[in-house]
């Protein structure tokens, strides 16, 4: 593990910790209040599309995005864009039989870390079956073993967030959008906001 996510996982290993569920969705959860003051781009958006992302919010829709953007952590390219490394705690309740499988199988070297690609690292329990926009492209990832004793290891899934990463891929309470807790007309009007949204 190179020093850059040493620093990171430092600084963000109490918040984790604190975490109630480590799905990547609710890892940060503490930094959703936060999010909220700063919501998407109302600047750009029609009056009733600001109403529907009010909305959105007091239902638990949050785009963690701004919230990073506005961290003490954020670093800049030689181009003078944000971005920062966010290490995601992955305990083995939260893994599945599978990712917990290949999670064991990651081989370490002498640093007493390895990184390793797996398959469905993020499930789907917390998507929006009724604002597909909303939802990830992909459930894999790379995932990092940390030794911690002779028979104990962490996993962290190091996730980059930039001013070039899509907005649906830090939304908070996806599971929150559906036809059951919302109106189609707020439906409606958050894949609009999503769409134009993934255009920038």
């Amino acid at each position: 593990m190179n020093n850059n996510n040493e620093q990171v996982l430092n600084t963000f290993r109490k918040s984790i910790q604190r975490a109630s569920n480590n799905k990547a969705e609710r890892a940060l959860d503490e930094g959703a209040k936060d999010a909220q003051q700063y919501g998407f781009d109302y600047a750009r958006q029609p009056r009733y599309l600001q109403v529907t992302i009010e909305r959105a919010g007091r239902k638990g829709l949050v785009d963690l995005k701004p919230y990073f953007k506005s961290s003490p952590n954020v670093k800049y390219s030689k181009s003078g864009e944000w971005y920062m490394k966010v290490p995601i705690r992955r305990k083995k309740s939260s893994m599945s039989s599978n990712v917990y499988r290949q999670a064991k199988q990651i081989q370490m070297g002498i640093s007493g870390s390895g990184t390793d690609f797996i398959k469905d690292l993020y499930n789907k329990e917390s998507y929006s079956s009724a604002v597909p926009q909303l939802n990830r492209s992909t459930d894999n990832g790379n995932l990092t073993r940390i030794k911690t004793s002779s028979r104990a290891s962490n996993y962290y899934a190091f996730r980059t967030v930039s001013a070039k990463t899509p907005m649906n891929m830090w939304i908070l309470g996806r599971k929150n959008v559906s036809e059951d807790t919302m109106s189609k007309t707020m439906i409606t009007n958050i894949k609009r906001i999503i769409s134009h949204s993934l255009k920038e």
